[in-house]
């Protein structure tokens, strides 16, 4: 849900900017509200918006900002509604190594460590989702220091991620977009900023792998301009894409089994 009222919201907005219809605003903010309330994560979507305008409507940054700020009053209104239903109800929860195991680091090198050790499990997730799990909590990483070969090699692939959205700004590259997006949807639950109750989780990367899935699409797409024949690469690139249809699509429906009832999934 939070991902459909996400996509309803961002369609909006870009026919707003196009058409200027006062409706697909209404609409626009109507949709992220209900976002908001499906999931709290979508917090974090307040700051997608200023790069839709910019990327796609090829706003400035500052028209980006602005044409983006009434997407603040539903943010106010979900954090006022939550505030005064919870009323501080989920705040200031005891974290301990049972369910987050981040917290059995002694020291905060070995926990960012770690944390990017998980950091690049979930990018390796979605390139290659096997073996999956509904549980990364007790044990399941290890504390590790930065002489570990997995956080550093980490480390360096977010530091270039970073580096190229960067570079991609000025230019309104979609591969920029795509990892800004990752970065900034997975940043609620990535336990980098604020640790949450869970070490890892394969359901926090549903919104984020819109931005993998738009990566790939352009990649191609770029390979196909430089290809002196498109069409054979187009042949190539679909039967490339249902080989590797058919493994995710046996994997979903032996998936799909564990969630028979609880006691199959535990």
């Amino acid at each position: 849900l939070t991902c459909l009222f996400m996509t309803v919201s961002f369609l909006f907005f870009i026919w707003h900017l196009t058409n200027k219809k006062t409706l697909n605003m209404v609409l626009g903010l109507l949709a992220y509200f209900v976002c908001l309330l499906t999931k709290e994560s979508a917090v974090a979507l307040i700051a997608v918006f200023p790069l839709l305008a910019y990327f796609f409507a090829h706003r400035s940054p500052v028209d980006s900002l602005k044409s983006s700020a009434f997407y603040l009053l539903p943010l106010g209104a979900y954090l006022l509604i939550r505030d005064q239903v919870l009323d501080g109800v989920g705040f200031g929860e005891t974290l301990d190594v049972i369910n987050n195991g981040l917290m059995a680091a002694t020291n905060t090198m070995d926990m960012y460590a770690t944390n990017f050790v998980i950091l690049g499990k979930y990018l390796w997730l979605l390139i290659f989702p096997h073996p999956l799990s509904f549980d990364y909590s007790y044990s399941h990483f290890p504390i590790v220091g930065w002489t570990d070969v997995q956080a550093l090699g980490s480390l360096l692939v977010y530091i270039g991620l970073g580096v190229y959205a960067l570079t991609g700004l000025k230019r309104r590259d979609v591969l920029s977009f795509a990892i800004l997006f990752y970065i900034i949807t997975l940043s609620v639950t990535s336990n980098l900023f604020v640790k949450i109750g869970c070490t890892l989780g394969e359901r926090f990367l549903f919104v984020p792998s819109l931005a993998y899935c738009i990566a790939l699409v352009v990649i191609a797409e770029r390979l196909m301009r430089k290809m002196s024949d498109p069409s054979r690469l187009m042949r190539n690139v679909t039967g490339v894409v249902c080989l590797f249809l058919l493994p995710f699509v046996l994997k979903t429906y032996d998936r799909n089994k564990d969630w028979k009832d609880n006691i199959t999934l535990f």
